[in-house]
C-alpha cells in the first residue's frame, strides 16, 4: 500500500474552512479546531502513545451548533478524507513488513487477485454494514472511489477493486476481516484507477466492522 501522510487539504489547514453566515448554524470553531490539532498530534505519535486517536474516535466525533461557525458539509469532508488516512496507516502497520497485502505489480498474474476475491469461504453469518459503508458499496462500478489526483501515481485497478466491492455488497456473510486484510490488486497508473489511500482505508472499515459482528 502507498505511503500515507497526514492530510495536507482542509484537515490539517482548519482555519481555513468557509463560515456559515451568522445567523446560521454551524460547527463550533474552537471544537472543530481543538480536534484537528489533536489528530495532527496522534497523526505522528509512537503507536502505543496513551490518548492518540482511533479510526473511531474520528468517526464518532461530534460538534456542538454554533452560529456562524464552520461549514458543516467542509468540515465533515475533511474527517472522512482523516479516517481514510488513519485507517491507511494503520493497516500499514498491521501489516508491517509482509506482502501478503502489497498491490500485485500490473505485470504479474492476477490469479491472486482472482482467488482473494472470489474463494472466500462461503458460511459466515449475515453482515449489516453501517449506512456508510453500505452508500458507497451501493455506488456504480467505476465510481466507488476516487482517482488519484496525481497522474503519475499508482492507483488500484477499477476493476478488482470493483469485484470485491461487488462480493461485499451480495455475498457479505462470505467475508471475514482477515480476507480483506489481504486481499491484493494489480496496479495501474493515475486516473485509471482508483487512488489507493481511499481504497485501503475503506476496506480497514469494513474489515473493522466485521471483526465487530
Amino acid at each position: 500500500m502507498s505511503t500515507q501522510n497526514f492530510p495536507s487539504d482542509q484537515a490539517s489547514r482548519h482555519a481555513q474552512f468557509g463560515k456559515v453566515s451568522g445567523s446560521e448554524y454551524g460547527y463550533a470553531v474552537d471544537e472543530v479546531d481543538a480536534f484537528l490539532a489533536r489528530a495532527r498530534e496522534s497523526f505522528s505519535a509512537p503507536e502505543g502513545t496513551a490518548g492518540i486517536l482511533s479510526t473511531q474516535d474520528i468517526r464518532d466525533i461530534t460538534f456542538l451548533p454554533a452560529q456562524g461557525g464552520y461549514d458543516a458539509t467542509e468540515v465533515d469532508e475533511a474527517l472522512e478524507r482523516l479516517e481514510e488516512a488513519f485507517a491507511a496507516r494503520n493497516q500499514r502497520k498491521t501489516a508491517g513488513a509482509a506482502a501478503a497485502v502489497s498491490p500485485v505489480s500490473e505485470y504479474d498474474d492476477a490469479a491472486s487477485v482472482t482467488q482473494a476475491v472470489t474463494e472466500i469461504p462461503t458460511d459466515g453469518d449475515p453482515v449489516e454494514f453501517s449506512a456508510a459503508v453500505q452508500g458507497r458499496l451501493e455506488r456504480s462500478a467505476g465510481e466507488r472511489f476516487r482517482a488519484p489526483s496525481d497522474d503519475n501515481a499508482n492507483s488500484y485497478n477499477v476493476e478488482d477493486v470493483d469485484a470485491l466491492c461487488d462480493r461485499l455488497l451480495t455475498e457479505p456473510g462470505a467475508l471475514t476481516s482477515r480476507a480483506i486484510r489481504a486481499v491484493t490488486f494489480r496496479v495501474t497508473r493515475g486516473a485509471e484507477g482508483y487512488e489507493e489511500a481511499q481504497v485501503d482505508g475503506f476496506l480497514e472499515r469494513v474489515a473493522e466492522e466485521l471483526d465487530a459482528r
